[in-house]
């Protein structure tokens, strides 16, 4: 049997970043008028959209998180706010270009990276969310899991 010849695969760089910023800019809850049975995790509702700006000259990728929560009975819209993300991406250049003034990766797969720090982004909301919402009718409730390709494609909801 002859020997299959392998592909070679060209070497990929990984990308470098941190998170060097994070902060709820906005934070506002208001109790409901009315009283809840909130033993029940499913009645109320949060809804995310993610803002995302990149800054060249710094090497920075600054992710805003707009949130809202609702109480599914009424509508009511109770808890509204605004947290803020900076990563740190090492050769941010090398990996974006600019087209009529909006920055595109060269490599769409380079796409992963946004989606990657958009779940960092997400996940850090879910904590600080359920530790500043302790003691409200919100306490014990979390942001759900998802998917940071849906959250990703709300960017342009807003």
């Amino acid at each position: 049997m002859p020997k299959r010849k392998l592909k070679k695969v060209s070497p990929v760089s990984p990308v470098k970043f941190s998170l060097n910023f994070a902060s709820v800019r906005k934070f506002s809850f208001i109790e409901p008028k009315q009283r809840f049975d909130n033993s029940k995790t499913d009645f109320c509702e949060y809804k995310v959209y993610p803002k995302i700006t990149f800054n060249t000259k710094k090497s920075e990728i600054l992710i805003v998180l707009i949130f809202f929560g609702f109480i599914k009975e009424t509508s009511e819209k109770n808890l509204d706010g605004e947290a803020l993300f900076i990563f740190k991406v090492e050769e941010l250049e090398r990996l974006v270009y600019s087209e009529n003034e909006i920055l595109k990766f060269i490599n769409p797969n380079d796409h992963n990276l946004v989606l990657s720090l958009i779940s960092i982004s997400y996940s850090t909301l879910r904590g600080i969310l359920f530790e500043k919402l302790k003691g409200t009718l919100y306490s014990g409730t979390l942001l759900e899991i998802i998917n940071p390709q849906k959250l990703f494609e709300q960017r342009n909801v807003m």
